[in-house]
Order: C-alpha cells, then structure tokens, then sequence
C-alpha cells in the first residue's frame, strides 16, 4: 500500500535478490507474453524460480517466443493483492524441500485466509509526462461462518503504456554501440585513437540501412535513394563500421521507434478461498482462481541491416534508378548489397490474451498430537492467444523486391512469376515492391509482404500431492521434525499456428508453438526432511540446528535424478542469524524447451575478423529434444 504498486512482482523486484525479467517494463518489440509479471531469484531466469501459492504448485502462464519471458513461468498477476498476507522467499537447497524447478529458489505467495470484514481500494496514478495512466480497483472480504471460513477478492487494473523512446529526453539521446575499427591495413591503430573496440555513443543511428535504404558495400557504397528516383550520399556521422553509426544518417534511431517504454494492458482476476473444519483435527480446503489479461504493443518496423540480413539488387531491377544502372556499368558490379528501414510498410501490431483457470481440493488432517497428513489435488489451465497484425513475410518480400520488367507486356512484374529457371509456384499473387526511398512502395505492394501471425495455446497441469508431516522425538533442544511425501504431476501444452509461423516465414515475433501441436510430460517425486535442533536458549546460542532434505525426482521424458540439501542455522542473540547451506538443486527442460518450434529472430555479434565491428545476425530460437 505505500509503494501503491498493481503488482506483488513490483515489490519482489526491490528485494536485491530478485531481477525484474519480466514485466511491461521488458516487453520492448516483442509480442508474446504481453503483460505477464515473474520472479526471477538470482538472475537465473524466471524459469528457475519455483513460484507457489499457499505451497502449492501454479500452472505456467508463458509461452516461448523472442521476448526476455522465458516459458511455462507463472504470473504473478494471478493474485489480487488485496488478498496476499506475505510472500516467502527461499534461496537455498529449495529443490530438495520444494520440488524441482527451484534452482535459484522458491516464491511463496501465502494468502490472508483469515480476513474478516470488507477492504476495499481504488487508486489512479500517472507519469509527470502524462503518459502510463493506471486504474486499480480492488474489493476483498471474508467471513467466518460456524466451522466455515470464507474469503473472496477481485481486482482489475488498466494501464495504458507509455510512448517510445523518444517522448523521454534521457532515451531520445539514443546512446549505443558504435564499432570503432581499425584503421585500414593496421592491426593496432583504431580509427578513433586511444579509445575501445566498441564505443558508448549518443545520436546512435543505423550504418547499414536507412529509411530511404542504402547501398552497404561495394563501389556504391553509401549511396541513398529517394522516393522521387534521385540518390545522394549517406552521411555517415562518426562511423565505426559496424552496425551503427554516431551522428549524420536518418533523424531517429529506428531500433528505438514506435514500441512503448512500457506496453499497454488490461487485466482483471478473482480469488476465493473456502476451510471447513469437519472436526477439531481435519479440514477442508477448497480454492478456485480466474485471471485474465490482455496486452498490446506496437512493435518495431521490418529492418534489414548489416550484410546478413540486407538484399541483393540486381541490376535488371524494374526500379532502380538509370543513373544507378549506369554506376553499376561503370563499376563492373551485378548487384547491390542493400539495407532498409521498413517505416513506411509500418510495425507490427501485436495484441496477446491469456485466461487462467485454477482449482484446488485439499485437507489437513493431524490424526495424532504429533502427526499431520496433508493432500491437495490441483487442476490449472491457460489459454493463450496471440496476434501480429502486419507482420511482414520473409519470402513475400524477396518475390516483391526482386522486380523486372515483363518481356512481353513490358509491366513490371515480380521475377519469380515469369517461367524460367527463377520461376516460384510460391510466388503467385506476387505484386512488385519499390523499395527505393521511403514511401515509394504501392499500398497493393505493401499489402501483398504482410500478414497476420497466429498462435493459439493451451497449457494444463494436474497435481496430486500428499505430505505427512510432525515430530518424531523430543530432544534436549527440542523436538526432531520430519516431512516426508509424495507427488505426481502432469504437464500438457497443445498449440495452433498459422501457415506462415509453421514455415518460420516471417521477419520476427512469429506465432511460434509447438512441434508436433500437442505435446505431454508428468514427473514423480518423493522426498523426506529432517530438522535436529542442537541447542536452546544458551548463551551465543539462543537456537542452533541442522537441517536436510533429499528428494528423488522421476521425468518421463529425462530420466530420474537425486536433488539434497544440508543446512546449519545459528542464532546467537535476539538480533543476528547465520543460515549456511549446502545443495544440489535441478530442473529439467519444459515442453516449450523441448518442443518449441523454431522462431526467426536477431542476435547482435561482434565479429573478430572485422577488428570487433558489431552486425545484426538473424538467428533462429527453437526447442531441444537433447
């Protein structure tokens, strides 16, 4: 309430333990997993942290895809925070005590299942920009009725994002890498003396691509094209032969345009949960959840940058212009290397829903003083769907852009449309793109290079769990407490593409899934704790014990494997704590990690051979049955 944050994630990440990976925030071009908030303890990745509710385990909420969301990770916007009474965290020899998963540790969301009465809370807050406008409402009431207890909370939060880069004068200054090389036929003397292999720079901006598009190598390198036919020479500012340049080039940085510093979404969850004392030593529990959350971005323009990614221009090209062709005569070449900011087809505009259903049937039976049996069977499921309005097809724009002239007809017509050895059955349809200056292309054009990405995902997870639980002996120090239990759990995820995301056609943010489109994977474990406590209420030694744990985890699909924990805690005085532990703590791969199907994205690489001068790579993100 004093940090008047939406979220329990926003409060997790000022705990130095834990890395803010996922949040609005992070979004940045990427459409899937739009608006989800998780944990990631140490930096390890949000798949590595073991999130519960109440000790429970949570269906996954994520999907794979190129954003910094790793998948099968759970959202920590399931719970309104008007219901939330603490969260634990653990950070040492989790796997063992928790379940697998808990590389880094365990976050433990423990609801306020003993509210009485009505909270209720509205709050509405904006950046001095005026922009990021958020609304949050909250109701949660409880009531104790005889032996039945009963909590309930809803909320709904609103935030409408905030513009790009460019709305903010620390980002509009657009510092980036800028490769600093050689000077030519030297291996020690950089062009900007004295200074790194790779530069800090502001007025960073494209040097192998341009709004109007650029000539990249060779004799004509540098040449820059306008809409109207005529070209000029691109100003390279403080060039460092690499990806980027300092100064000069276009206005804007196109890597820092459209998508929002923090993206847009809607989102609105409902908890509630019911104890029913049956008798002074068993009870009840029954859980239900619905979240529901619906994110939008712009993403970024198509950019065809650095030699890997950028085109071939042939010189027959029906566009390019006649002082061009007789330059390239002249220089003895065929084709161009070219580069282009694709601002006028525009970006991508990607919209992503994701619905959350959770049950929970568990009870809590001490059958004796000492001994305690606990079970809970939990069903969850997620239901993904995500878009990429004009989303640009990677094959569609080479058909386009490789334009010639008709022999016959004399119309410009895309090459691989006319028979001969070029001709595509693919290319049908095909209608020929001018790619030179910004805003030369056809609307027809324009059109026929996009489309819309398609992924549609369905994730459910069963869990059955039993623990017993008490004190096996009393001890000089105290009692030796023992856990010990079983469970057994089954993942699914079951996935629908479009044509085009199932070919790994487009330029990014593809509709991605799974291979094979339903997939399924359950886990056996069982585990035993022990706590021996060694000394009570001494002096230097208010309390001091030993603990342990080791579990046998059983994948179907990656075999068994053993996971342990020893630990020593010390508490000398009222005020200090010394806690050591010892560990071998696993996971194993998820479905998407297995199965993911393969996505088109970047990577930026700095190649040796060049003097370290940094290209833009495009890669390809898929799952590993190895």
């Amino acid at each position: 309430e004093r940090q008047a944050v939406t979220n329990v994630a926003q409060i997790l990440n000022e705990i130095p333990a834990f890395r803010a990976q996922s949040s609005p925030s992070t979004s940045a071009i990427f459409v899937s997993n739009l608006g989800a908030s998780t944990a990631d303890l140490r930096g390890l990745g949000g798949n590595r942290t073991l999130v519960l509710i109440d000790g429970r385990r949570v269906v996954g909420s994520t999907v794979s895809g190129g954003s910094f969301t790793p998948a099968n990770t759970v959202d920590l916007n399931l719970v309104p925070t008007s219901l939330l009474e603490r969260a634990e965290v653990v950070t040492g020899g989790a796997s063992a005590a928790y379940g697998s998963d808990a590389v880094a540790g365990v976050t433990n969301l423990i609801l306020n299942r003993k509210l009485r009465g009505v909270k209720a809370s509205v709050q509405y807050g904006l950046t001095e920009r005026g922009d990021n406008r958020e609304f949050q409402a909250s109701l949660a009431g409880g009531a104790q009725i005889g032996r039945l207890s009963v909590v309930l909370g809803v909320e709904y939060v609103d935030n409408q994002g905030t513009g790009d880069c460019y709305t903010r004068e620390w980002c509009a200054q657009s510092y980036n890498t800028v490769s600093n090389p050689f000077v030519t036929g030297s291996t020690t003397t950089r062009v900007i003396a004295g200074q790194p292999a790779t530069l800090i720079l502001p007025n960073a901006r494209t040097a192998t691509s341009s709004l109007n598009g650029l000539v990249i190598a060779g004799p004509l390198r540098g040449t820059e094209f306008r809409a109207d036919g005529t070209t000029y020479a691109h100003d390279y500012g403080t060039y460092g032969s690499g990806l980027f340049q300092s100064g000069g080039g276009d206005p804007v940085l196109p890597f820092y345009q459209f998508f929002p510093l923090s993206a847009p979404s809607k989102r609105a969850n409902a908890f509630g949960n019911i104890d029913y004392e049956v008798t002074d030593t068993l009870k009840l529990t029954a859980q239900g959840s619905y979240g529901f959350v619906k994110g939008e971005v712009l993403g970024a323009s198509r950019r065809d940058v650095s030699p890997a990614g950028s085109y071939q221009i042939q010189r027959d090209n029906a566009f390019l212009p006649a002082s061009v062709v007789t330059r390239m005569i002249a220089a003895n070449v065929t084709s161009l290397p070219f580069g282009r900011i694709w601002n006028d087809i525009g970006p991508q505009i990607g919209s992503v829903t994701r619905e959350t259903k959770r049950f929970v049937a568990g009870f809590e039976w001490g059958f004796t003083s000492k001994l305690t049996l606990e079970g809970y069977y939990q069903f969850g499921q997620t239901d993904y769907s995500q878009r990429g309005y004009n989303t640009t097809v990677n094959s569609r724009m080479a058909f386009a852009i490789d334009s010639v002239r008709d022999p016959i007809s004399g119309n410009i017509v895309c090459r691989a449309t006319l028979p001969g050895a070029a001709f595509r059955a693919a290319a049908a349809g095909c209608v020929p793109l001018n790619p030179f200056g910004s805003g030369a292309s056809s609307a027809a054009a324009r059109q026929y290079v996009t489309a819309t990405a398609m992924q549609d995902t369905t994730l459910k997870q069963h869990v059955f769990s039993l623990t017993l639980r008490g004190d096996l002996v009393e001890l000089w120090a105290g009692p030796l407490s023992f856990a010990a239990g079983g469970e057994y759990r089954k993942d699914s995820v079951a996935s629908t593409v479009d044509p085009i995301s199932a070919a790994n056609d487009f330029h990014t943010s593809p509709g991605g899934g799974i291979t094979g489109n339903k997939r399924s994977i359950n886990v056996k474990e069982g585990f035993v704790e022990l706590a021996l406590p060694l000394a009570k209420d001494l002096p230097f030694a208010k309390s001091l014990g030993l603990n342990g744990a080791v579990r046998v985890t059983d994948y179907s699909f990656s075999g068994s494997v053993e996971t342990w924990k020893a630990g020593a805690d010390w508490e000398p005085t009222d005020f200090l704590r010394f806690r050591g532990t010892r560990s071998r703590d696993i996971r194993a791969p998820n479905l998407f990690e297995l199965y993911g199907a393969p996505q088109s994205s970047f990577q930026p690489v700095d190649d040796p051979a060049k003097g370290g001068a940094r290209a833009l790579i495009p890669t390809v993100l898929s799952g590993n049955t190895a």
